[in-house]
């Protein structure tokens, strides 16, 4: 009984630890039609001000993210600036502005999904 209980707890855990690299590197994400830009990483998101250049360009970071993780994807959930924002990303390994999108709720319930081009940063 010991040994099976032992087994799926090391079960449970390599597959959790498995899926870890796959959130682990960052992606940076843009949507060419609203100048929005922000950096993806495991536990934060961090909104950039694209009028500025260099190390200044953080405007604010966003914690306190729900996180859902699909193949070698990920949709995040958070609230900035008053609005419910959700960033889709079909596939870390292949990010394409078909398959990947930024959505904006406004509190009235008002969307609009915009594309996203992604890419990893290492």
């Amino acid at each position: 009984m010991k040994t099976i209980l032992t087994t799926m707890l090391a079960l449970i855990a390599f597959n959790t630890y498995a899926r870890t690299p796959a959130m682990s590197s960052k992606m940076i994400c843009h949507t060419p039609r609203l100048d929005k830009a922000f950096v993806v990483g495991a536990t934060q998101v961090t909104f950039l001000d694209e009028s500025l250049e260099g190390p200044e360009r953080q405007l604010a970071s966003v914690e306190g993210i729900r996180t859902k993780v699909a193949g070698n994807g990920f949709t995040k959930i958070m609230d900035f600036e008053g609005q419910r924002h959700t960033i889709h990303v079909a596939d870390m390994n292949n990010p394409s502005q078909v398959e990947d999108y930024l959505v904006i709720r406004s509190r009235e319930g008002h969307e609009l999904t915009y594309p996203l081009d992604c890419s990893r940063v290492e």
